[in-house]
C-alpha cells in the first residue's frame, strides 16, 4: 500500500466537517483521512479548540499527530497534562509527542519538557494514559529512561489500549528505547 491519496477540495471539507460527528465511526473515519493529509494543522487546530466531546477531541488529535507538525508539540503537553481530559484523549496527546520526538534534539527545553510530561503521566490513574506515555517515551531514545519506564513492569493493570496493558506497553517501549537509541547512535557516528 502507497502513501495515502491527496483529497480533493470537497473530500477534505466532507473529512473536516465529520470531525464533529455525533457518529463515532464516522469522527473515526474522518481522523483516519486526515491523517494521511498534510499542512492541516491551521485547520484542526481551530476544531480542536472549540470541541468538547472526548471522542471528538481524540480524533482531532490522531489527525495532528500525523502532521509531523512540531509547532504542535506544546499543544500535546497541554492537553496531555489537563487531567480534566478523558483518558483516551490524553493518551491520544502522548501518541502526538511519539510521533515527533525524532525531530526534537535530546537535552533541549522541548525535548525535557516533553519528557517531563510524559514521565508524570506515567503516574496518571488511567492505564490508558501509563500505556500510551511509556510508548512515548520510548520513541527518545533515551537511555537514562529506562528504570523509569521499568517501574510500570510489575502493574498488572490492564489499559484498554491494543498495546494489551501498562506492562506490554513497558517492555515495548523499552525495546523502542534501545533501538532508536542505537540508531540514534549509529547515524551520528556516520
Amino acid at each position: 500500500m502507497g502513501p495515502p491519496q491527496p483529497l480533493s477540495g470537497p473530500e477534505l471539507e466532507a473529512a473536516l466537517a465529520q470531525l464533529g460527528s455525533a457518529d463515532g465511526p464516522t469522527v473515526i473515519r474522518a481522523a483516519t483521512l486526515l491523517s494521511g493529509q498534510r499542512e492541516l494543522t491551521s485547520r484542526l487546530l481551530p476544531l480542536l479548540a472549540d470541541e468538547r466531546r472526548p471522542a471528538n477531541r481524540q480524533g482531532i488529535l490522531y489527525a495532528l499527530a500525523w502532521q509531523g507538525d512540531l509547532s504542535l508539540w506544546e499543544t500535546f503537553i497541554q492537553v496531555l497534562s489537563d487531567t480534566n481530559e478523558a483518558p483516551d484523549v490524553r493518551g491520544q496527546a502522548a501518541e502526538g509527542l511519539e510521533y515527533l520526538f525524532s525531530e526534537v534534539d535530546p537535552g533541549t527545553a522541548r525535548f525535557e519538557a516533553g519528557v517531563s510530561a510524559l514521565v508524570g503521566a506515567l503516574h496518571d490513574p488511567s492505564p490508558e494514559v501509563r500505556g500510551c506515555s511509556a510508548l512515548a517515551l520510548g520513541s527518545t531514545g533515551h537511555l537514562p529512561l529506562v528504570p523509569t519506564i521499568a517501574q510500570l513492569l510489575s502493574d498488572d493493570a490492564r489499559g484498554t489500549s491494543f498495546h494489551g496493558g501498562e506492562k506490554d506497553a513497558a517492555e515495548e517501549a523499552i525495546d523502542d528505547l534501545r533501538r532508536t537509541n542505537e540508531h540514534r547512535t549509529r547515524t551520528a557516528g556516520s
